[in-house]
């Protein structure tokens, strides 16, 4: 599994009617090996790309044969994820996907919501061979911090959760993300907090951060909440 796709399943090329059915995953290279899928699958067209350029199709009638084979895809891709977690590079970058997997799902929730200010959330242990580095966290001592606008300091989420992660826009209205809080529990749960604000217009571009900053510049008690601790 990466970013939520899976071997065995069905998907779409973006912007085409291709349909490929994932075959292997590539968790560092961000890379699927597919075959082509009309009626059957053919095993004689492979193809690789990125997985982002991969869609989501409504659940598609195989047969016996067919779903005998999706089968054995996923079994294969689980015994070899079971066999890399034995190397701890792979490790980390397995806990990496998991986390953004989960972390960008919770954000395009915050995004979707009319609830500016969620609720913290619990994702789950953390992974203390992984996480507290990953989110500059030192127990006792630093237990939770802030990505936010104020500390100048939400870009350092980009390379884990991708581009523009902290945009969404429609109907010309762009949410977006003000404060994304990490905590760690006393007993070692990862939970998060996301806030979020809605600005009248459409962003795109390397810059639109700046755009935001000069927003929130400009709107200092809207946003004063967003460094207060819990």
């Amino acid at each position: 599994m990466l970013d939520g796709y899976h071997c065995g399943q069905i998907y779409k090329l973006t912007g085409t009617d291709t349909r490929l059915i994932i075959d292997t995953i590539h968790i560092q290279s961000r890379m699927a090996q597919c075959f082509m899928f009309t009626e059957n699958i053919d095993k004689e067209v492979t193809i690789t790309l990125p997985v982002h350029r991969l869609e989501s199709v409504k659940q598609t009638k195989l047969s016996k044969c067919d779903r005998e084979l999706a089968l054995k895809f996923y079994r294969d891709a689980l015994n070899v994820t079971t066999h890399n977690l034995k190397s701890a590079s792979f490790r980390s970058l397995f806990r990496e996907q998991q986390l953004r997997c989960l972390l960008r799902q919770e954000v395009a929730t915050a995004l979707q919501s009319r609830n500016f200010n969620r609720p913290t959330i619990n994702i789950g242990s953390a992974n203390l061979e992984v996480d507290m580095d990953l989110f500059g966290l030192q127990p006792p001592t630093k237990m939770a911090r802030n990505f936010c606008y104020k500390e100048k300091n939400l870009m350092e989420m980009d390379k884990l959760l991708g581009r523009e992660w902290d945009i969404a826009t429609v109907d010309s209205v762009t949410t977006f993300v003000t404060a994304f809080r990490v905590m760690l529990s006393a007993n070692f749960m990862l939970k998060v907090r996301v806030k979020t604000a809605r600005f009248p217009g459409i962003l795109k571009g390397q810059t639109y951060r700046d755009t935001l900053s000069e927003h929130i510049r400009r709107s200092p008690q809207q946003f004063a909440s967003d460094d207060e601790e819990e």
